[in-house]
C-alpha cells in the first residue's frame, strides 16, 4: 500500500494498493542483502506461526478448510499461470 500521509490514510484518502498477498507470499524485507540468514528465517518462521495461529483459531470458530485435494488442484492452477507468464531478462 502507498499513502501520502498516515492522516489521509486514516481519512481513507490518497491512497493506492499496489499489491495483495496471502498466505504463500514472502516478506520482501528478507531478500534485503541487509537481512541476515537467522533474520530472514525467523520473518517467515513468524510468518508461518501466525498463519497457523489463525487458522486454528478460524477452525474452533467452526471454518472449514478447503480440503487437501481443492489445495492440491489450486497449487496445479497456480503452476501453470505461472508458466504462462513472460520471462524477465
Amino acid at each position: 500500500m502507498k499513502f501520502e500521509s498516515v492522516e489521509a490514510l486514516r481519512q481513507g484518502e490518497k491512497f493506492e494498493i499496489i499489491e495483495i498477498n496471502g498466505v504463500g507470499s514472502e516478506a520482501t524485507h528478507i531478500w534485503d542483502s541487509s537481512t541476515t540468514l537467522r533474520e530472514a528465517y525467523a520473518a517467515q518462521f513468524h510468518h508461518y506461526r501466525e498463519t497457523f495461529r489463525i487458522g486454528a483459531k478460524k477452525k474452533k470458530e467452526g471454518w472449514k478448510s478447503s480440503g487437501l485435494w481443492h489445495g492440491v488442484r489450486l497449487w496445479r492452477q497456480q503452476k501453470r499461470l505461472l508458466a504462462s507468464y513472460p520471462m524477465n531478462d
